[in-house]
């Protein structure tokens, strides 16, 4: 079967609501993904965002469960708990957190609190949480939660026509 013969035939049933159907969800949850990520980035150290971009493997699992009910062996969550705890040790992340919480707390300690000190690192630490944290955790879940519902639309069938991954590659790419 050559490409031609295999474009010709999801074009014979395709239609653009079907398009609207299998992708448009998908591709809208990438778009707000990428907002949010691009959000977090711009509020977080590099450690902690790609500390947190690593949880993508695990909502991953986790949507695909919820959507498609697949159920992972426990040899498979095994490895999910071995991939998040390796990516914490080998960023090294776990060690400049306690150091980080350390010096905060042998600083608090020694301060002597003068006018608004004390707010403003307050305020510094609730913008870090909005404006960081949660975006990126955010952009995670629906990182996880489009690829779910990109893997139920080539595995169903979407009006009358079955999804090729090539050519749902360029419905999702182009909405």
């Amino acid at each position: 079967i050559t490409t031609t013969s295999i474009l010709s035939q999801q074009l014979q049933n395709w239609s653009p609501l079907s398009t609207l159907v299998a992708a448009g969800l998908p591709s809208a949850l990438y778009a707000l993904q990428g907002i949010l990520t691009y959000t977090a980035y711009q509020n977080l150290d590099s450690v902690t965002f790609n500390g947190l971009t690593q949880l993508k493997v695990l909502s991953t699992a986790l949507c695909c469960y919820l959507v498609l009910g697949k159920r992972q062996s426990e040899m498979q969550l095994l490895s999910l708990g071995m991939l998040m705890a390796s990516t914490v040790v080998f960023q090294g992340s776990w060690k400049d957190w306690l150091r980080s919480i350390r010096s905060k707390l042998e600083h608090n300690e020694n301060k002597k609190h003068v006018g608004g000190t004390a707010i403003t690192e307050s305020n510094g630490n609730n913008r870090r949480l909005l404006m960081g944290v949660l975006p990126c955790l955010t952009a995670t879940l629906l990182s996880g939660l489009a690829g779910a519902f990109s893997q139920r639309s080539l595995q169903t069938q979407v009006g009358m026509m079955h999804r090729n991954a090539y050519f749902y590659t360029v419905e999702i790419s182009f909405l």
